[in-house]
């Protein structure tokens, strides 16, 4: 991956999120606050990927696909991709947001981050410099 085009890129999980067996590449732009999805093509193992589908939006299934809006650095100060903790198999997210510090968890659909389904401590991790 070009760490030019990756330097106000974050990447938040690497893990199967449509369900069709493929791990793919969940990313977000720091600046305009969009989180993407780049599905990967199948590797030669079941269940694997072919590397070089993630490398690219082009080298990918279907290109960079919108998954969420408002996750800029400003708004979203941490992010990080968990697997699925409710069941339904899609990997979940924690973020900590601005200005309040508060730690939310979204449970994702396939094709769209959601709202926060749950806060974490009503006091703020504002103190906190990193997740996971």
């Amino acid at each position: 991956m070009d760490a030019n085009a990756w330097s106000r890129q974050e990447i938040v999980n690497l893990a199967d999120i449509d369900l069709d067996g493929t791990p793919d590449l969940l990313w977000r732009h720091l600046d305009n606050g969009g989180v993407y999805v780049r599905h990967g093509l199948p590797g030669p193992a079941a269940g694997s990927v072919e590397l070089a589908s993630l490398a690219t939006a082009a080298g990918s299934r279907d290109g960079d696909v919108q998954y969420g809006t408002g996750w800029s650095h400003r708004s979203v100060i941490a992010v990080v991709g968990v697997p699925d903790v409710n069941g339904d198999g899609v990997p979940d997210i924690w973020a900590r947001h601005s200005p309040d510090g508060r730690l939310r968890v979204y449970h994702p659909s396939t094709t769209a981050v959601g709202t926060a389904v749950h806060v974490l401590d009503s006091t703020g991790f504002m103190g906190s410099k990193s997740l996971g």
